[in-house]
């Protein structure tokens, strides 16, 4: 048990790397379909695998994996002195709901001595079902399959599981036993750890919730929810069929149908439109469907999943498509969502105390300063201005507010930075009246005939003045330099 199908993935290739082959080559290839899920990829970056050892392979007509592509890859492979190593099918395909000819791949995959594991994360629990076992035939000849409770046996996240044919691999792949685990290892030995079964060791329980949903509800109930989402499907393909303003881009695949509303004009056009009925749908309460393309073209995507899902239900998302109006402006686009980080990170110890620019501009050393330098590029006037002040950092000294400007500002205000800087010691540095002795390890170091280092002088309260130095003159060329203390 793993938390999802994607963990689930990517431990079925690790076991199939360690059984087949053990250590990593870069003679290995994988195999998968372009409507796979994007999980294997992930697993092979993640595993090590470079993109030149994944092979994407074409689909046919019902987006399903051809057999006769997977063979031909194979055959160039081997030629170029590689090795097949994994082949990944599909029992319901993310789009659309598809299941790959498991019965031929698996003919493949035995002949040539390849693993074949099928992500059934969607689908595989079709199999509860008369008709879903029909649909995935061949499903029994795999070497490892994934499977998602929480989709059609309708648990809470998270909750994914792996099944392997030969489950002792996965021990050989995972089981790890450093010394510091070597007691409780030892100390029931017949308990199963399934830390020894995958990637993870500390992790929660994902059995539980399985077994007591199993035991309460008896696997007639999902089995009659998968019949009904089954039903529903194809009652909402055969809605699009008799529209004449829906197109049906893919028939009803286990509980998946995609279409979109026609439109006269270009495939930008169609996409614009659709985009727009979808993004109006979720704003209300009839319905979800996602979005999803099929060779290119834009579709919707009508997942029947919820298991109180009724037929009303789906034909009203069938009436929002094929009745609802579109503005032709409100099509656009949706925009992009930039998300500004909260401003209220700025108040805390993380962010700098705020800048009114008002104050930075009645300060004498922004005054000199024209408009264009103080404000950034012309045209970006007013964005100029708060990101200079968003940059600024502010420090009080006495009663005074001192602003430093950020050393990326203009170029041409070299003169106010040092004009700044002279403004802020002649500020920070006490007066002669009030100026205290500098501690032993704080006096001037000679550096030569005559030379004296200036070195800061340690604040009285340092949350008044965190940032306040003070340099002294010179000392008198014929006063000798205290000796350095050791």
């Amino acid at each position: 048990l793993t938390s999802g199908g994607s963990a689930a993935n990517m431990t079925a290739l690790a076991c199939a790397r360690e059984a087949v082959v053990g250590a990593m080559s870069d003679r290995l290839v994988v195999y998968c379909a372009d409507h796979a899920h994007s999980s294997v990829a992930r697993a092979a970056r993640i595993l090590g695998f470079r993109p030149d050892q994944l092979r994407v392979l074409p689909v046919d007509e019902r987006y399903r994996m051809r057999p006769d592509a997977l063979v031909h890859a194979m055959d160039a492979d081997i030629r170029a002195g590689r090795e097949p190593l994994f082949v990944a099918a599909v029992a319901g395909s993310t789009s659309t709901g598809a299941v790959d000819p498991l019965r031929e791949i698996a003919a493949i995959c035995k002949e040539r001595g390849v693993w074949l594991h099928v992500d059934g994360a969607y689908g595989a629990f079709a199999v509860l079902s008369e008709r879903g076992r029909a649909a995935l035939r061949g499903l029994e000849l795999a070497d490892s399959i994934t499977l998602d409770p929480h989709k059609w046996l309708y648990q809470p996240f998270e909750c994914g599981c792996l099944l392997v044919r030969q489950g002792h691999q996965l021990l050989n792949a995972f089981e790890i036993v450093p010394d510091y685990l070597r007691d409780a290892k030892t100390g029931v030995p017949r308990e199963v750890n399934f830390a020894d079964y995958g990637m993870q060791l500390s992790r929660t329980s994902h059995a539980i919730k399985v077994w007591l949903s199993v035991q309460y509800f008896g696997l007639a109930a999902f089995r009659e929810a998968i019949d009904r989402c089954i039903d529903l499907a194809q009652h909402a393909e055969e809605r699009i069929r008799r529209s004449d303003r829906l197109e049906l881009v893919s028939p009803a695949a286990l509980g998946i149908v995609c279409f979109r509303r026609r439109t006269d004009g270009s495939e930008d056009e169609a996409e614009r439109t659709n985009a727009h009925l979808i993004r109006a749908l979720s704003r209300g309460s009839i319905g979800f469907v996602s979005s999803t393309r099929l060779r290119g073209r834009f579709a919707v995507r009508l997942c029947v999943l919820n298991h109180t899902s009724r037929r009303e239900d789906v034909d009203a998302v069938i009436d929002h498509f094929e009745r609802a109006a579109v503005d032709t402006r409100a099509a656009a686009p949706a925009p992009v969502v930039r998300h500004e980080r909260d401003a209220r990170i700025e108040e805390g110890w993380l962010g700098a105390p705020r800048v009114d620019p008002d104050v930075v501009r009645s300060l004498p050393l922004f005054a000199e300063l024209d408009d264009p330098r103080l404000q950034g590029r012309q045209g970006d006037r007013g964005d100029g201005t708060r990101r200079l002040l968003r940059r600024a950092r502010s420090t009080r000294v006495g009663c005074e507010l001192l602003v430093s400007a950020p050393r990326d500002g203009p170029r041409d205000d070299g003169r106010a930075r040092a004009r700044t800087t002279r403004a802020l010691l002649q500020r920070a540095r006490p007066r002669r009246a009030e100026r205290r002795q500098p501690h032993p390890s704080h006096r001037p170091r000679a550096h030569g005939a005559g030379v004296v280092a200036p070195r800061p002088a340690r604040s009285r309260d340092r949350s008044r003045h965190p940032r306040a130095r003070c340099s002294y003159r010179s000392a008198p060329k014929s006063r000798a330099a205290p000796p350095r203390r050791r």
